[in-house]
């Protein structure tokens, strides 16, 4: 979720499934932890436990919508979040600018062009 993140090309778990190990195109390897909220380094037998105990908790009631929601919630960045929705709102305006085009513009005058023949260059 960095700014300075290439494409990723590869990614893959430890032997333990505790980290897992990317691969992007900037040709730098980055390794994240499988399970977010587990803190790195040793751990106190209580606080263990304490993980295990909400784990089991997490399994228990998974099928209840409160739970679902909570365990589907993923943090992402503010400044992504805020570009992605500047990019969606692009295309919809974009999208609605073509209908209106259509709509109100000859239909033999200006046929459509699929969308994989608009960023063709032509010599």
């Amino acid at each position: 979720h960095t700014k300075r993140m290439q494409r990723v090309f590869t990614a893959n778990y430890t032997a333990d499934a505790r980290y897992v190990i990317s691969g992007s195109d900037d040709t730098i390897l980055r390794i994240w932890k499988a399970n977010a909220s587990e803190s790195l380094g040793r751990q106190a037998h209580r606080q263990r436990d304490k993980q295990q105990y909400f784990g089991k908790l997490k399994e228990r009631y998974q099928h209840l919508p409160e739970v679902r929601r909570i365990s589907r919630h993923r943090h992402v960045p503010k400044n992504i979040k805020k570009a992605a929705a500047l990019e969606r709102e692009i295309k919809d305006a974009e999208r609605v600018k073509e209908l209106r085009r259509r709509k109100h513009n000859d239909p033999q005058a200006s046929k459509r062009k699929p969308r994989r023949e608009k960023n063709i260059v032509q010599e």
